[in-house]
C-alpha cells in the first residue's frame, strides 16, 4: 500500500528554460549521471539477445519452430519475474533489483557463450526472461527516484531520451561484429559491455532512495 503523499506540480515553463533545466540536471549531479552511463553500457551489451535464437538454432541444427519454444520460455519467465520483481523493489529498492536482474541476464550470455549443447538454451531464456522483466520493472521505477515529486517525468524522459542511442546501436553493432568475426565474437563484446554496465551500477551509483533527490540538486523553477 502506497503512503498517502502530497501531489506537487511544477509551474509552466517556456521551451528555452526547460532544456535549460535538463541540462542543469545533467551538469549538476554526478548520480544520476553515472546511472545513465551504466544504462548505456548496458543497453550496447544487450546486442547479444535479439540474435540468440537464430545462433542457437543455427549452431545446433534445430528446427524453425524452436524459437517459437524459446519464445515462449522467455515470456512465461518474465511473467513470473514481473510477479517477484515488483514487491523486492518496493522492499529492497530498485537499484538492488537492477543490479540481480543484470546479473540473471549476464549469466545467460555466459551460458550461451560456453553451450556445448541445445539444452542449456531453455535455460537461458528462462533466465533472460527473468532477467529481463526486473530490469525492465526497475529502470522505470529508479529514474523516477532521482529527483523530487514534481520533477519525475522529466527524469524519465531525460533516462529514456539519453540511452535510445545505445538501444539504436546495439542490435547494428551486434550485426556487424557476428558479420565480421562471428557470433562468439559478438558474445565476448556483448560479455564485456555488460560487465562493464553492471559494475559502474554496482559500485557507482548510490541508491537514490538513501538520498534526498537521489543526490542530486534540481534546477529551481521559473516563476
Amino acid at each position: 500500500r502506497e503512503p498517502p503523499v502530497e501531489r506537487e506540480i511544477a509551474p509552466k515553463e517556456s521551451l528555452g528554460d526547460y532544456m535549460g533545466r535538463l541540462r542543469g540536471i545533467l551538469g549538476s549531479g554526478g548520480n544520476f549521471r553515472t546511472y545513465l552511463v551504466s544504462r548505456y553500457l548496458s543497453y550496447l551489451g544487450n546486442m547479444a539477445y535479439g540474435f540468440m535464437a537464430v545462433y542457437a538454432v543455427q549452431r545446433f541444427a534445430m528446427g524453425d519452430a524452436q524459437a517459437a519454444v524459446f519464445t515462449a520460455i522467455m515470456l512465461a519467465s518474465g511473467v513470473v519475474g514481473y510477479a517477484v520483481w515488483g514487491p523486492l523493489g518496493d522492499r529492497l529498492g530498485h537499484k538492488r533489483v537492477m543490479e540481480e536482474a543484470s546479473a540473471f541476464m549476464f549469466l545467460a550470455l555466459v551460458i550461451a557463450l560456453w553451450a556445448k549443447s541445445p539444452q542449456p538454451f531453455n535455460i537461458i531464456f528462462a533466465l533472460m526472461g527473468f532477467g529481463r522483466a526486473g530490469t525492465l520493472v526497475a529502470d522505470l521505477a529508479i529514474a523516477m527516484e532521482f529527483g523530487p515529486e514534481p520533477e519525475r517525468p522529466t527524469y524519465v524522459g531525460l533516462a529514456r531520451t539519453a540511452t535510445s542511442p545505445a538501444v539504436f546501436l546495439a542490435p547494428i553493432a551486434g550485426g556487424a561484429i557476428i558479420a565480421w568475426a562471428g557470433y562468439p565474437a559478438m558474445f565476448v563484446v556483448a560479455l564485456g559491455l555488460s560487465a562493464a554496465g553492471l559494475c559502474v551500477l554496482r559500485f557507482r551509483v548510490v541508491e537514490p532512495r538513501h538520498l534526498p533527490t537521489g543526490g542530486l540538486p534540481v534546477a529551481p523553477a521559473p516563476h
